[in-house]
């Protein structure tokens, strides 16, 4: 862990050093640990509902967000895991991108794959 700005932040970054009065060019990267998936989520397509799972990360997250793609465009974003079809998904595939948080770490994303035609609303 390293001290930025007076605040202590998990990020890591390479040294430098810089003498009183002295600027420096270089720029400060900090790497971050990235949550990871290791089980794509999943939807269940039910008649009048499709239903997201959150997929299984490493390690575990504390927030999901759920953003649901209809030809390829998010048309809704959201942290509710169920979708109830409605008339503009007729005749449309749908998926489920799943964005995963946790404290200290950078986000995670994955997707499902795409659902069969949505036929009922």
């Amino acid at each position: 862990q390293e001290w930025f700005t007076w605040k202590l932040s998990f990020a890591t970054a390479n040294p430098i050093t810089v003498t009183s009065g002295a600027t420096t060019s270089k720029t400060l990267t900090f790497h971050y640990k990235t949550l990871k998936v290791t089980s794509r989520p999943k939807l269940t397509v039910e008649t009048y509902r499709l239903t997201a799972s959150k997929g299984t990360w490493t390690p575990q997250a504390s927030r999901y967000q759920y953003d649901w793609v209809r030809d390829g465009k998010i048309f809704l974003r959201t942290e509710l895991r169920d979708y109830y079809p409605q008339k503009a998904d007729v005749g449309h595939r749908i998926k489920v991108c799943v964005t995963a948080s946790r404290s200290g770490y950078a986000s995670g994303r994955s997707c499902s794959d795409y659902s069969r035609t949505i036929k009922t609303y």
